[in-house]
């Protein structure tokens, strides 16, 4: 009997930025300015939106081989827009 392989681990990498780096403020303010346009509860809805109209409509066996992986992003970024709709006092 083949041995099963351990399952892969997450692709989720912490990234750590110094402090008051000039990248830092970029990211600060490219956030600013994206929830300028539209609150994190009107992108997560968005994002949702699009999500499943992929799941919808794609041929289940047409499926990317790294479905796994785009689930994974989707359900970390839907962590963040989460997070920062709280921080907003925004009901999710």
């Amino acid at each position: 009997m083949a041995k099963k392989k351990p399952p892969p681990k997450p692709r989720r990498k912490k990234v750590t930025l110094r402090e008051d780096t000039q990248l830092n403020q970029k990211i600060i303010d490219e956030l600013e300015e994206l929830f300028m346009m539209a609150s994190p509860k009107t992108l997560m809805k968005s994002v949702n939106y699009i999500f499943y109209q992929y799941l919808f409509y794609a041929d289940v066996d047409g499926y990317p081989s790294e479905f796994k992986h785009i689930s994974e992003d989707f359900y970390f970024l839907q962590k963040f827009f989460a997070e920062c709709s709280e921080r907003f006092n925004e009901k999710p």
